[in-house]
Protein backbone atom coordinates (compact mmCIF):
# COMPACT_ATOMS: atom_id res chain seq x y z
CA UNK A 1 0.00 0.00 0.00
CA UNK A 2 1.37 3.42 -0.95
CA UNK A 3 2.08 6.22 1.53
CA UNK A 4 -0.67 8.36 0.01
CA UNK A 5 -3.24 5.58 0.51
CA UNK A 6 -2.15 5.09 4.09
CA UNK A 7 -2.43 8.83 4.67
CA UNK A 8 -5.97 8.88 3.23
CA UNK A 9 -7.03 5.99 5.47
CA UNK A 10 -5.51 7.71 8.50
CA UNK A 11 -7.30 10.98 7.73
CA UNK A 12 -10.66 9.22 7.33
CA UNK A 13 -10.08 7.33 10.57
CA UNK A 14 -9.24 10.53 12.44
CA UNK A 15 -12.32 12.29 11.09
CA UNK A 16 -14.52 9.40 12.21
CA UNK A 17 -12.91 9.20 15.66
CA UNK A 18 -12.72 12.90 16.43
CA UNK A 19 -15.65 14.43 14.52
CA UNK A 20 -18.38 12.00 13.46
CA UNK A 21 -18.57 9.86 16.59
CA UNK A 22 -18.39 12.79 19.04
CA UNK A 23 -21.16 14.60 17.12
CA UNK A 24 -23.41 11.55 17.32
CA UNK A 25 -22.59 11.15 20.98
CA UNK A 26 -23.28 14.81 21.62
CA UNK A 27 -26.64 14.50 19.84
CA UNK A 28 -27.62 11.65 22.13
CA UNK A 29 -26.65 13.63 25.22
CA UNK A 30 -28.33 16.94 24.32
CA UNK A 31 -31.13 16.30 26.81
CA UNK A 32 -28.70 16.14 29.72
CA UNK A 33 -26.13 18.76 28.66
CA UNK A 34 -26.31 22.49 28.26
CA UNK A 35 -26.13 23.71 24.61
CA UNK A 36 -23.06 25.80 25.28
CA UNK A 37 -21.26 22.81 26.80
CA UNK A 38 -22.01 20.69 23.72
CA UNK A 39 -20.70 23.38 21.38
CA UNK A 40 -17.47 23.79 23.37
CA UNK A 41 -16.86 20.04 23.42
CA UNK A 42 -17.40 19.72 19.68
CA UNK A 43 -15.21 22.73 18.96
CA UNK A 44 -12.34 21.29 20.98
CA UNK A 45 -12.64 17.91 19.31
CA UNK A 46 -12.69 19.44 15.83
CA UNK A 47 -9.68 21.63 16.66
CA UNK A 48 -7.79 18.59 17.93
CA UNK A 49 -8.66 16.66 14.79
CA UNK A 50 -7.50 19.50 12.54
CA UNK A 51 -4.23 19.82 14.43
CA UNK A 52 -3.56 16.11 14.03
CA UNK A 53 -4.35 16.28 10.32
CA UNK A 54 -1.94 19.19 9.89
CA UNK A 55 0.82 17.31 11.72
CA UNK A 56 0.23 14.19 9.63
CA UNK A 57 0.30 16.25 6.43
CA UNK A 58 3.56 17.97 7.41
CA UNK A 59 5.20 14.68 8.34
CA UNK A 60 4.14 13.22 5.00
CA UNK A 61 5.54 16.23 3.13
CA UNK A 62 8.84 16.08 5.02
CA UNK A 63 9.15 12.36 4.29
CA UNK A 64 8.42 12.96 0.60
CA UNK A 65 11.10 15.68 0.46
CA UNK A 66 13.61 13.37 2.16
CA UNK A 67 12.77 10.58 -0.29
CA UNK A 68 13.25 12.94 -3.24
CA UNK A 69 16.67 13.97 -1.94
CA UNK A 70 17.65 10.32 -1.45
CA UNK A 71 16.48 9.43 -4.95
CA UNK A 72 18.42 12.30 -6.52
CA UNK A 73 21.59 11.09 -4.77
CA UNK A 74 20.93 7.53 -5.88
CA UNK A 75 20.37 8.75 -9.45
CA UNK A 76 23.85 10.26 -9.45
CA UNK A 77 25.38 7.06 -8.10
CA UNK A 78 23.57 4.94 -10.69
CA UNK A 79 24.74 7.24 -13.50
CA UNK A 80 28.35 6.76 -12.36
CA UNK A 81 27.89 2.99 -12.18
CA UNK A 82 26.24 2.97 -15.60
CA UNK A 83 29.16 4.88 -17.12
CA UNK A 84 31.62 2.43 -15.57
CA UNK A 85 29.63 -0.47 -16.99
CA UNK A 86 29.61 1.22 -20.42
CA UNK A 87 33.41 1.52 -20.31
CA UNK A 88 33.63 -2.14 -19.33
CA UNK A 89 31.39 -3.00 -22.28
CA UNK A 90 33.58 -1.04 -24.70
CA UNK A 91 36.69 -2.71 -23.29
CA UNK A 92 35.08 -6.13 -23.76
CA UNK A 93 34.21 -5.23 -27.35
CA UNK A 94 37.70 -3.99 -28.22
CA UNK A 95 39.78 -6.45 -26.17
CA UNK A 96 37.57 -9.51 -26.50
CA UNK A 97 37.23 -9.94 -22.73
CA UNK A 98 35.79 -13.36 -21.94
CA UNK A 99 34.07 -14.91 -18.95
CA UNK A 100 36.27 -16.73 -16.47
CA UNK A 101 35.37 -20.35 -15.59
CA UNK A 102 34.15 -19.14 -12.19
CA UNK A 103 31.95 -16.48 -13.80
CA UNK A 104 30.46 -19.08 -16.15
CA UNK A 105 29.63 -21.39 -13.26
CA UNK A 106 27.97 -18.58 -11.30
CA UNK A 107 26.14 -16.96 -14.20
CA UNK A 108 22.66 -18.17 -13.25
CA UNK A 109 23.13 -16.73 -9.78
CA UNK A 110 24.42 -13.47 -11.25
CA UNK A 111 21.35 -13.14 -13.47
CA UNK A 112 19.09 -13.56 -10.46
CA UNK A 113 21.08 -10.95 -8.58
CA UNK A 114 20.63 -8.56 -11.47
CA UNK A 115 16.89 -9.26 -11.66
CA UNK A 116 16.45 -8.68 -7.92
CA UNK A 117 18.84 -5.73 -7.63
CA UNK A 118 17.62 -2.77 -5.59
CA UNK A 119 20.07 0.04 -4.72
CA UNK A 120 20.95 0.32 -1.04
CA UNK A 121 18.80 2.87 0.85
CA UNK A 122 16.29 2.95 -2.02
CA UNK A 123 12.95 4.46 -0.93
CA UNK A 124 11.32 2.33 -3.64
CA UNK A 125 10.83 -1.42 -3.63
CA UNK A 126 11.68 -3.66 -6.57
CA UNK A 127 8.00 -3.77 -7.53
CA UNK A 128 7.86 0.04 -7.60
CA UNK A 129 11.06 0.25 -9.63
CA UNK A 130 9.62 -2.06 -12.27
CA UNK A 131 6.42 -0.09 -12.78
CA UNK A 132 5.82 2.20 -15.70
CA UNK A 133 5.87 5.99 -15.23
CA UNK A 134 3.10 7.67 -13.26
CA UNK A 135 2.50 11.33 -14.24
CA UNK A 136 1.71 12.03 -10.58
CA UNK A 137 5.20 11.02 -9.43
CA UNK A 138 7.82 13.63 -8.62
CA UNK A 139 10.56 14.42 -11.11
CA UNK A 140 13.13 13.04 -8.66
CA UNK A 141 11.19 9.76 -8.54
CA UNK A 142 11.05 9.40 -12.33
CA UNK A 143 14.69 10.44 -12.78
CA UNK A 144 15.77 7.82 -10.25
CA UNK A 145 13.77 5.00 -11.87
CA UNK A 146 15.06 6.00 -15.31
CA UNK A 147 18.66 5.91 -14.02
CA UNK A 148 17.97 2.52 -12.44
CA UNK A 149 16.87 1.00 -15.75
CA UNK A 150 19.77 2.60 -17.63
CA UNK A 151 22.17 0.97 -15.18
CA UNK A 152 20.40 -2.39 -15.40
CA UNK A 153 20.47 -2.27 -19.20
CA UNK A 154 24.18 -1.46 -19.37
CA UNK A 155 25.11 -4.14 -16.83
CA UNK A 156 23.23 -6.77 -18.84
CA UNK A 157 24.87 -5.54 -22.04
CA UNK A 158 28.34 -5.97 -20.54
CA UNK A 159 27.67 -9.59 -19.62
CA UNK A 160 26.09 -10.33 -22.99
CA UNK A 161 29.15 -9.04 -24.84
CA UNK A 162 31.40 -11.17 -22.64
CA UNK A 163 29.25 -14.23 -23.37
CA UNK A 164 29.57 -13.56 -27.09
CA UNK A 165 33.35 -13.24 -26.76
CA UNK A 166 33.52 -16.48 -24.80
CA UNK A 167 31.48 -18.39 -27.38
CA UNK A 168 33.50 -16.97 -30.28
CA UNK A 169 37.00 -17.50 -28.94
CA UNK A 170 36.96 -20.32 -26.40
CA UNK A 171 36.98 -23.51 -28.47
CA UNK A 172 37.57 -25.65 -25.40
CA UNK A 173 34.04 -25.14 -24.11
CA UNK A 174 31.90 -28.24 -23.81
CA UNK A 175 28.69 -28.28 -25.82
CA UNK A 176 26.64 -28.20 -22.63
CA UNK A 177 28.40 -25.00 -21.54
CA UNK A 178 27.82 -23.43 -24.95
CA UNK A 179 24.09 -24.21 -24.80
CA UNK A 180 23.90 -22.79 -21.28
CA UNK A 181 25.66 -19.57 -22.30
CA UNK A 182 23.40 -19.13 -25.32
CA UNK A 183 20.35 -19.47 -23.06
CA UNK A 184 21.83 -16.91 -20.67
CA UNK A 185 22.42 -14.58 -23.61
CA UNK A 186 18.76 -14.88 -24.64
CA UNK A 187 17.67 -14.17 -21.08
CA UNK A 188 19.86 -11.08 -20.96
CA UNK A 189 18.44 -9.90 -24.29
CA UNK A 190 14.90 -10.09 -22.88
CA UNK A 191 15.99 -8.23 -19.76
CA UNK A 192 17.73 -5.55 -21.82
CA UNK A 193 14.62 -4.99 -23.92
CA UNK A 194 12.52 -4.60 -20.77
CA UNK A 195 14.95 -2.20 -19.09
CA UNK A 196 15.38 -0.15 -22.26
CA UNK A 197 11.63 0.11 -22.75
CA UNK A 198 11.14 1.50 -19.24
CA UNK A 199 14.16 3.79 -19.57
CA UNK A 200 12.71 5.25 -22.79
CA UNK A 201 9.19 5.58 -21.33
CA UNK A 202 10.49 7.47 -18.30
CA UNK A 203 12.57 9.66 -20.60
CA UNK A 204 9.45 10.52 -22.60
CA UNK A 205 7.58 11.39 -19.40
CA UNK A 206 10.49 13.59 -18.27
CA UNK A 207 10.86 15.19 -21.69
CA UNK A 208 14.45 14.02 -22.17
CA UNK A 209 16.21 11.53 -24.43
CA UNK A 210 17.14 8.28 -22.71
CA UNK A 211 20.85 7.54 -22.42
CA UNK A 212 20.73 4.39 -24.51
CA UNK A 213 18.87 5.84 -27.48
CA UNK A 214 20.85 9.08 -27.77
CA UNK A 215 23.31 7.75 -30.40
CA UNK A 216 20.49 6.30 -32.52
CA UNK A 217 18.41 9.44 -31.99
CA UNK A 218 21.25 11.57 -33.35
CA UNK A 219 21.73 9.26 -36.33
CA UNK A 220 18.04 9.28 -37.19
CA UNK A 221 17.90 13.09 -36.98
CA UNK A 222 20.91 13.42 -39.27
CA UNK A 223 19.27 11.16 -41.85
CA UNK A 224 15.98 13.03 -41.73
CA UNK A 225 13.99 10.64 -39.55
CA UNK A 226 12.08 11.73 -36.49
CA UNK A 227 12.04 10.89 -32.83
CA UNK A 228 9.20 8.40 -33.23
CA UNK A 229 11.31 6.32 -35.64
CA UNK A 230 14.09 6.16 -33.09
CA UNK A 231 11.82 5.05 -30.28
CA UNK A 232 10.21 2.36 -32.42
CA UNK A 233 13.62 1.07 -33.41
CA UNK A 234 14.68 0.82 -29.78
CA UNK A 235 11.50 -0.74 -28.41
Amino acid sequence: MSASNLLSILIVSLIVDFVVRPIHAAGDDRRTMEPSSVDVTQSRQISTCLMILIVVFLVHQIQAADDDMTMMNLSGNLAIMSNKAAKKTMKALTDGTRLTPLARNQFTRNIWRRLLYVPMHSPLTLTQLLRGPDPGSSRAHMTYVMAYHAHQYESCKTHRVMISNTLDFDGRLQERSKISLREHSKTLAVMMKHYLSLEVNYGIELGIVAQHIQPLFTTQEETGHGKSTCILACA
